[in-house]
């Protein structure tokens, strides 16, 4: 008895539904399908026109009922509802814009997306989204860096193209993409080519040849009475002679005297 009280409900809550003239989901059939009387679909100038044109619709993807009722029960939760129903009430579509994705076609014109794919061999295919693109061009997004995209005309998609290498195979230089006047610009670093010794001199960065080696440095100050030397970190040293007890460096020869 409480089966054949819940299925007696759902049916009065279908044709309740179904014959108000107010909904697009779900159908029985192509004439239950009729766009809402309350959307205003005056949508840019409000000038009392309808600016979108809209198709017709058509009862699409039929299902039991049973199985109609599992997907919109969630809406109306009623415990054992759809399992109770029995399987002489048929079944239920949706309203749908005819040549929708996955729909039969046999021309683009009879798309909405204006791409129907044939399948091979035969008059008939289906609907499918537009292509991403035709030509390489289409893919171009402006960016220098990330290289040029390309179409893969049998799929209508676009492919990412491979970054640009700015590596000029030298080692001191620092090489980037300039996305603002699309080139690689690859910038003397001379601080790579340091090797920590002050001694040899100040090692540079050439764009062209690479680490050039510095000037080394000359620790001579003229001076006889001083140990020139050189220190990698410090530079030039001069030391002066060390002389014994109550001698001193005669400047002349170098030499500690009296």
């Amino acid at each position: 008895m409480r089966g054949t009280f819940w299925s007696a409900v759902l049916i009065i809550i279908v044709a309740v539904v179904m014959g108000c003239g107010e909904t697009i989901f779900p159908c029985l059939e192509d004439t239950d399908c009729t766009y809402l009387d309350s959307f205003d679909y005056d949508l840019a100038d409000d000038d009392g026109e309808d600016d979108w044109e809209y198709p017709e619709l058509i009862c699409n993807e039929s299902v039991s009922v049973k199985d109609r009722c599992n997907e919109w029960i969630e809406y109306a939760p009623i415990p054992d509802v759809c399992s109770d129903l029995p399987d002489f009430l048929g079944v239920m579509g949706t309203c749908q814009v005819p040549g929708g994705q996955g729909d039969t076609c046999a021309e683009d014109l009879d798309c909405i997306s204006g791409n129907c794919t044939l399948r091979p061999g035969d008059d008939v295919g289906e609907c499918r989204p537009p292509p991403e693109c035709v030509v390489d061009a289409d893919c171009d997004d402006g960016v220098f860096c990330n290289g040029a995209e390309t179409c893969d005309v049998a799929n209508g998609t676009c492919r990412q193209g491979a970054p640009v290498d700015c590596d000029d195979d030298v080692a001191c230089t620092l090489d980037t993409c300039d996305a603002v006047s699309d080139t690689c610009v690859n910038t003397p670093d001379d601080v790579s080519c340091d090797d920590g010794n002050v001694c040899n001199g100040i090692e540079t960065c050439d764009p062209a040849s690479d680490c050039q080696p510095g000037e080394p440095l000359v620790c001579e100050d003229g001076d006889l009475c001083t140990t020139d030397s050189c220190d990698s970190v410090a530079g030039c040293l001069f030391t002066p002679v060390e002389c014994e007890t109550l001698l001193q460096c005669d400047p002349e020869d170098g030499q500690c005297k009296p």
